[in-house]
């Protein structure tokens, strides 16, 4: 089971409620989810704002995902 830092996620959370914009909020919002999906064993970070090929849709956070290792096996390697 991932463990996390109560304090680094009130930290996370105190930067969405003080954002000044929703582009700021959103930003935030990518860090929490950076930071809680990135302590499960396998899933690793690989990019943000990720682009699709024709450049309609964004990836707020781009991950890889061992399914080999990971507790979210059930869950697409990308």
């Amino acid at each position: 089971m991932a463990r996390y830092s109560k304090t680094r996620i009130r930290a996370f959370l105190a930067l969405v409620d003080g954002a000044p914009t929703n582009d700021a909020k959103g930003d935030a919002l990518e860090e929490l989810g950076k930071y809680l999906l990135g302590k499960f064993v396998g899933v690793e970070f690989l990019r943000r704002n990720l682009l699709d090929a024709p450049r309609a849709h964004e990836l707020d956070l781009a991950l890889w995902n061992d399914q080999r290792v990971s507790l979210l096996h059930f869950v697409d390697a990308f």
